[in-house]
């Protein structure tokens, strides 16, 4: 691509013809109307809307690229959004506790209040919880979305790295693993070699329309959900 080639002088790889993309991004939907499961399994709700951004913007890479990074800080945010409240101070402390390299008994029984008599989570374990967590994967994801300082993405970069590492390194159960591997590296790709100082800011999509049809597309099935829950799945 002529468009591709000019932003990216070095690269030789190219994109991959929107119409092999097309195939899966029409058979996923239908594949979940027959077995929820399956479209639930393959992450649809995240790389569902990635396949479609791929064939919308194939001619059009700085739009793709925009389009990429709405869609994971959309998905970031919605995580951070679904951790508030009192329940995810309840997360952590099981967290830690079966955490492979956390070896020490007086570390995991630091994240309860009074161990083994009071099991709730103590003052630690909800500060772990809720500014290293929650305040983080809010905090960061938009400083990366809207800043355009080169020091300020790498240190939000660094934040998500830490944060999808270290939820990887305690293998938490019912937790989609490959999504923190998937997502370390997109955080990388998208907001460090890509950065905004670099032509991929959200001012720099061809149409600012298409950045509004985006944020209200990414925006309503989670919105709907929250408000209407017997007509979306909860995952979404």
């Amino acid at each position: 691509l002529a468009n591709l080639s000019a932003l990216e002088p070095g690269s030789t790889a190219g994109l991959l013809a929107p119409g092999l993309l097309a195939v899966p991004a029409v058979l996923l939907p239908l594949l979940g109307l027959r077995d929820k499961q399956v479209f639930l399994a393959a992450r649809g709700e995240n790389y569902w809307p990635a396949l479609i951004f791929f064939i919308v913007f194939h001619h059009q890479f700085v739009d793709m690229v925009i389009a990429g990074k709405m869609l994971i800080v959309t998905v970031w945010a919605g995580a951070a959004f679904s951790k508030i409240g009192i329940h995810f101070s309840h997360v952590i402390p099981v967290m830690i506790s079966n955490t492979p390299w956390v070896v020490s008994k007086r570390v995991k029984r630091l994240h309860y209040r009074n161990y083994p008599d009071d099991m709730r989570p103590a003052k630690f374990a909800v500060g772990l919880a809720h500014v290293g967590g929650t305040t983080v994967e809010f905090g960061a994801p938009l400083l990366l979305l809207f800043s355009t300082n080169r020091t300020l993405a790498i240190l939000g970069i660094a934040a998500m790295l830490a944060m999808h590492a270290f939820i990887l390194s305690t293998v938490p159960m019912a937790v989609p693993l490959e999504w923190n591997v998937l997502f370390g590296y997109l955080a990388v790709f998208l907001f460090g070699v890509h950065g905004s100082w670099e032509g991929y800011a959200l001012y720099d999509v061809s149409n600012p329309w298409i950045a509004v049809a985006l944020g209200v597309g990414l925006l309503f099935f989670p919105v709907l959900g929250n408000l209407r829950p017997d007509l979306v799945e909860f995952i979404v």
